[in-house]
């Protein structure tokens, strides 16, 4: 029988939402009327012991009790809350097929837990494996080797991640970018960075790290870090704040004439940097700056 909701009896309390019909919620109600009658849920008793057989109702501070009462050739599962009767009727071979149900998605569920401990386990130790071979390639000079382990850590983030890798991304994203900064240019970081779905920050900070790394370097691994600056605004070109961002890191670098060349850049591209004078007015203030600091800018062409 399907459960009902709502189910009042002419001289038996409470509502009942149960499987058992009518005659059936009787014979119920006079094995256990004897606790329920005395202590009906909404007492704060913390354990009713009934007369019926096998009956043992413990209830809680919250109003709530839970009973298995034997019935018929089986048992019912019944619950108290609020004034409502929860009973579910079922015979020894239903419940001991739902207790075997329970058991064999409990084993599965714990050897899919277990596979998943493997899993995790043995991903943990190939992404470490790569890094250090990674480390290890560039020590000894092999860019093309430590390019190849770079990319099959990002496949096998990919592979354990799947749809949500970019989530988890950022520690071998970050790792992979300290590796390229130490290659001789910067295609290699840049291809990478075009392979992982980018935003314009993710360069700018690739940038800073190549030229950190790279500070006493000559100026052809400066060059190398404008690259990436300009794959930036190459590949969101409709971004004024990637290219105020691009201004301000050449600017920061006290390289006025890249710094100016972005704000040219935009400016031709008739983009807003979100402030009141623009890039005009942002190329403007650079120039005052490189006068100040004694590399003054060429005049702007006609």
């Amino acid at each position: 029988m399907k459960p009902r909701k709502g189910v009042r009896l002419e001289g038996i309390p409470y509502t009942w939402e149960t499987n058992l019909d009518d005659d059936e919620i009787r014979e119920l109600y006079g094995l256990i009327q004897g606790n329920l009658a005395a202590r009906p849920p909404g007492s704060t008793d913390d354990v009713l012991k009934g007369s019926g057989p096998g009956i043992s109702i413990s209830l809680d501070l919250d109003s709530l009790f839970i009973a298995e009462v034997p019935f018929r050739d089986g048992m019912c599962l019944c619950g108290g809350f609020d004034g409502v009767l929860y009973v579910t009727y079922r015979t020894h071979g239903e419940w001991e097929a739902l207790r075997r149900e329970d058991r064999e998605m409990l084993e599965a569920r714990g050897r899919e837990e277990r596979r998943e401990e493997v899993d995790a386990f043995l991903h943990r130790t190939r992404d470490q494996e790569l890094q250090d071979q990674t480390l290890l390639a560039i020590d000894l000079g092999e860019y093309e080797r430590a390019d190849a382990l770079i990319s099959e850590r990002l496949g096998l983030l990919k592979q354990a991640c799947g749809g949500d890798w970019e989530f988890e991304s950022l520690e071998v994203i970050g790792d992979a970018l300290t590796a390229y900064s130490a290659f001789p240019t910067s295609a290699n970081g840049i291809a990478f960075l075009h392979r992982t779905e980018p935003d314009p920050v993710t360069f700018l900070e690739f940038a800073q790290s190549y030229l950190d790394l790279n500070r006493s370097s000559s100026g052809a691994k400066v060059d190398q870090v404008d690259l990436v600056v300009r794959a930036a605004t190459d590949l969101f070109p409709d971004d004024g704040e990637c290219h105020a961002s691009a201004a301000l890191f050449w600017r920061r670098q006290g390289d006025y004439p890249r710094a100016a060349f972005y704000c040219r850049l935009a400016i031709s591209r008739n983009l807003s940097d979100r402030t009141k004078s623009g890039f005009p007015g942002r190329l403007k203030r650079l120039r005052k700056e490189a006068e100040r600091a004694g590399c003054p800018l060429p005049p702007e062409k006609e």
